[in-house]
């Protein structure tokens, strides 16, 4: 029995059992590796995971999204379940070897006249056992077996890639909904400022106002600019809760987890984006886990094909038997008793049986071109899921450099925002300037801010998008590094 099988029964081959062992290893070394308990460990509850009171970073909220994530897990048992289907199918080749026993007693009684026993009737009690043991093994079904495995052996591959494209959504999903709530953090502290500035126009208004310098009007104005700031918000810190709860719903974490995150905001942006966009196309189509499974699911798709046009042909097998007959019978009721008589002899069988499947009422034939019609889908799949993935990319290239250049248009924005308010807000206070100009260049700041905090957070989204899009979002450690400008590309975070 192959390391890991969890009870599978494995064939006799020794090349077979190497083989699901290998697979199984393999499929425990990459859970180890990402951080999802094996079978055997089990799976630890989520409120086993101690974030409360420190900050994580975002490699570390993947690496707990990838244990607590039911998502991990399903695609954890899927492939554990394709590579176990290998052996099965293999086992086909083994001998089948069946032990049985039927065992039992019978008492019969018969009426018999009265000159040949005196009880008027014949009474007999008798016990038996049948231990057999039956053998059978395929000899030849011109490659129908061999066809059934290698369709398991593909989707078992396919499984292992779709393994690794559940970890990369998740690792995008967790990296969206992180740079989703650092965005609704700043956005919540723009407005925190924007609060701090209303009220600081407030009081310049009023205290211009208590000196002659100013009118009810503009102490009004601001009074209604500063509740408005404070509405505003109020819904900022909603949006904010709302971000936490869809991060924490990306980890597979319940909504009262009290988590707390390191910023984004020192993170590095790239300084440029690669030129020849067919070079990043060919590397994806080579890399990404989703092309991978859909050409190793077309191999299988062929290999079931195959295994329905064989299914029509002949098939040879050996069967074999021995059975023992051991029994015992006791006759009552003759005048004078007679010992029991009993037996104990083996019997055997030996045969060769050619089955062919002449007429199904064309059940093998329809299922034929049911496998027929599966293998096209299965192309087709392929030809549409290389398409989206070229489109993903080319978009991803194009996104990425529109954010990097809004980035620092909005950075700009900011600055210059947050210097005329300064000079505004001065004037106002100093009684050169008027409200309006002052209240201008506050709401022009407010939204400035946001924009630049917004922009940044998509700027990363859009790198870690790329990264995606070419198959290289593949590890969750060094997360913080992946705007890194040798890095973005092709290993974010690696």
């Amino acid at each position: 029995m192959p390391p890991g099988s969890d009870g599978f029964a494995a064939p006799a081959s020794e090349q077979t059992r190497r083989k699901i062992s290998q697979s199984l290893s393999r499929l425990d070394q990459i859970a180890t590796e990402a951080g999802i308990p094996s079978a055997q460990q089990g799976t630890a509850p989520a409120d086993n995971v101690i974030i409360s009171g420190k900050k994580l970073s975002l490699s570390e909220l993947i690496d707990i999204a990838e244990r607590h994530n039911p998502q991990t897990r399903l695609s954890w048992e899927q492939a554990r379940q394709n590579a176990l289907a290998v052996g099965i199918s293999e086992a086909t080749l083994a001998p089948q070897i069946t032990a049985t026993l039927l065992a039992g007693g019978r008492r019969t009684v018969t009426a018999m006249p009265n000159f040949l026993t005196p009880k008027g009737y014949m009474a007999a009690n008798a016990a038996a056992a049948f231990p057999e043991i039956q053998l059978s093994y395929l000899l030849f079904d011109f490659g129908h077996t061999r066809a059934t495995i290698d369709n398991a052996k593909a989707l078992s591959i396919a499984s292992n890639f779709d393994f690794t494209q559940a970890h990369q959504q998740l690792f995008m999903n967790v990296i969206n909904a992180y740079y989703n709530h650092e965005a609704s953090v700043a956005d919540y502290e723009a407005a925190e400022e924007s609060v701090r500035n209303t009220h600081l126009l407030q009081v310049s208004a009023e205290s211009r106002y208590a000196h002659g310098e100013a009118t009810i009007v503009d102490v009004t104005l601001a009074r209604s600019n500063a509740a408005n700031a404070v509405f505003q918000q109020d819904q900022k810190r909603t949006s904010e809760h709302s971000s936490r709860y869809a991060l924490l719903q990306a980890m597979g974490l319940p909504p009262d987890t009290n988590l707390s995150v390191v910023s984004s905001r020192d993170t590095h942006l790239p300084q440029q984006i690669p030129g020849d966009v067919s070079r990043l196309m060919r590397a994806s189509l080579e890399r990404r886990p989703d092309i991978l499974s859909d050409l190793y699911k077309m191999d299988a798709a062929a290999a079931a094909t195959r295994a329905a046009q064989k299914a029509m042909l002949p098939k040879l097998q050996l069967s074999a038997n021995v059975e023992a007959y051991i029994a015992e019978q006791k006759v009552y009721g003759y005048t004078q008793s007679a010992p029991a008589s009993r037996v104990a002899q083996p019997n055997g069988t030996v045969a060769v049986q050619l089955s062919w499947p002449l007429f199904q009422g064309g059940s093998l034939q329809n299922q034929l071109r049911q496998a027929q019609s599966r293998e096209r889908t299965q192309r087709a799949t392929l030809d549409k899921d290389i398409l989206a993935a070229e489109q993903q990319v080319a978009n991803a290239r194009d996104s990425l450099g529109t954010s990097l250049s809004s980035v620092h248009s909005a950075a700009m924005a900011r600055d210059s925002a947050q210097t005329a308010f300064k000079a505004a807000s001065a004037s106002y206070a100093a009684g050169v300037g008027n409200l309006t100009d002052a209240t201008q260049a506050q709401a022009q700041l407010a939204q400035a801010t946001s924009a630049y905090a917004v922009s940044h957070a998509q700027a990363l989204m859009n790198a870690a998008a790329l990264a995606y899009a070419t198959g290289a979002l593949t590890s969750a450690a060094g997360m913080e590094t992946f705007g890194d400008d040798n890095n973005y590309v092709f290993s974010p975070g690696v």
